[in-house]
């Protein structure tokens, strides 16, 4: 299982998939709920209206986020 790790930028997921198999996916941007576990592309206004104690900015792949428990915003569904 991953973490999240803070860099100078953002949260980056570091240990999670290692070694494993995510396809062709590529790293992005995202904003995630850690309360409802939720992820938003960056542009998302309910991303944008994330409370500050509820919210964490990430590069990751959308697979390795998934991996973590975390569910598409269905409204921008990145």
């Amino acid at each position: 299982v991953g973490r999240f790790e803070r860099n100078p930028e953002a949260y980056t997921l570091v240990g999670a998939g290692a070694g494993g198999n995510h396809g062709s996916s590529e790293a992005h941007d995202y904003v995630l709920n850690t309360k409802t576990m939720k992820f938003h592309d960056t542009t998302c206004s309910y991303g944008q209206k994330i409370s500050d104690k509820n919210r964490k900015e990430v590069t990751c792949t959308r697979d390795e986020l998934i991996d973590e428990g975390y569910s598409p915003c269905g409204v921008c569904k990145p």
